[in-house]
């Protein structure tokens, strides 16, 4: 049942926000009474924190895949956004979630802390791969928290993107075709003669 009640608050939450969602909507829709849910969990925050600490895991676990090896760093940008897009698609009420904290449409709900250490987490990976780069000869120097910040803004519009057409109906967010633009203007290419440029 308590699972039950996650899923019922998640679809909830997502769509009207943290405010916007009262104990007795969650209830009713759950099908269940109040002590019930109460059973289960403290208040409609521990409900809320139950659900961001499953999303949170969840973008983590991605995060945390390995990639193949002898993988180029560009390749691995871009195969992460591919997979936070992937994850937008197949838990769209999840990442909704997520998002809903990280561009502070729910200011008032509970999470904002570990949402920020999420977003660190996700640009220190995004800045180890390009710092990789720079030392494999495939980037040029570049300050990797910058690059860190452009490329997870692509990655969570694409998110955005595919959260919102999760059935993939529409134009798909073409994450290999931004990533590959924006780290463009870093990577050295070979030039006619075969050396780097």
């Amino acid at each position: 049942m308590g699972d039950r009640l996650l899923d019922v608050a998640q679809a909830l939450f997502a769509r009207q926000g943290y405010a916007g969602t009262s104990v007795s909507e969650i209830v009713a829709a759950a099908g269940v009474t109040q002590p019930m849910l109460y059973y289960y969990f403290a208040n409609k925050q521990a409900l809320f924190e139950a659900l961001f600490d499953r999303a949170r895991a969840s973008f983590q676990a991605v995060l945390r895949q390995p990639f193949p090896a002898g993988r180029a760093a560009r390749e691995r940008l871009t195969d992460l956004c591919r997979r936070l897009v992937e994850e937008a698609r197949t838990a769209p009420w999840r990442v909704r979630l997520l998002l809903m904290v990280w561009s502070g449409f729910a200011p008032d709900a509970p999470g904002r802390p570990g949402i920020e250490t999420l977003l660190a987490d996700f640009q220190a990976l995004i800045g180890t791969m390009v710092e990789e780069g720079v030392r494999q000869g495939e980037f040029v120097r570049v300050p990797a928290l910058e690059i860190a910040w452009g490329v997870s803004a692509l990655c969570i519009r694409a998110m955005e993107e595919a959260v919102h057409d999760p059935a993939g109906s529409g134009p798909p967010p073409e994450v290999e075709r931004l990533v590959g633009h924006f780290l463009a203007g870093i990577t050295i290419f070979p030039n006619r003669f075969g050396n780097r440029a």
